[in-house]
């Protein structure tokens, strides 16, 4: 892979990840506002790691700005990415990531029905889903944010050309010497300064 191919892969990881994190607390959060309902929900469906989705949000964020930052594409364009990209990469990863906690929790394919109804699955998946198309979007508008602040950064600034410099001499006239009364050698003519008036 190039640097150029990686640093879109990051990229493209970094808002995705930021994106997929966010919109899967926001889903929850918005289907279980009562805390002990919610923390029911988690515990039931196989949601032990999510103390780490606020590090893991952030780590996201962190990376997808800087590679924002630094990240320069063909012909120094800056790199952002597309709504499309991020929306098949957060919808795909959240619906995997779903159903990948409720297979680690018991489900089955008999027992889908079941989740899908009592659990609450079919609500948090079509929830999800619109969540995380919002969040794509976001992602993709923060992601031209970042690259035009970039671009503003990396901008030279105008260039000061210097201007000549007068010094406080007062007006000189051209003076021709008389000849020099030692040997009768002639000089050029000299400079001579006016006195200040």
């Amino acid at each position: 892979m190039t640097r150029t191919g990686l640093l879109s892969s990051v990229l493209a990881a970094g808002w995705a990840a930021a994106g997929l994190l966010g919109g899967h607390l926001l889903t929850y959060r918005i289907l279980f506002p009562d805390a002990h309902r919610h923390d029911a929900v988690l515990a039931e469906s196989g949601h032990a790691w999510t103390a780490l989705l606020a590090p893991a949000l952030l780590i996201g964020l962190v990376v997808a700005i800087a590679a924002g930052l630094l990240g320069r594409g063909r012909a120094g364009e800056r790199r952002v990415v597309r709504f499309g990209l991020l929306a098949l990469l957060q919808v795909a990863l959240f619906l995997a990531l779903e159903i990948g906690e409720r297979v680690a929790a018991g489900m089955t394919f008999r027992t889908l029905p079941h989740e899908l109804a009592a659990h609450h699955l079919g609500a948090i998946l079509a929830v999800g889903v619109a969540i995380q198309l919002l969040a794509a979007w976001l992602g993709s508008a923060l992601s031209r944010a970042v690259a035009r602040v970039a671009e503003r950064l990396g901008r030279p600034g105008p260039v000061a050309r210097p201007r000549p410099v007068q010094l406080p001499l007062p007006v000189t006239r051209l003076v021709r010497p008389t000849a020099l009364v030692a040997g009768g050698i002639r000089g050029p003519p000299a400079l001579r300064a006016t006195p200040p008036a």
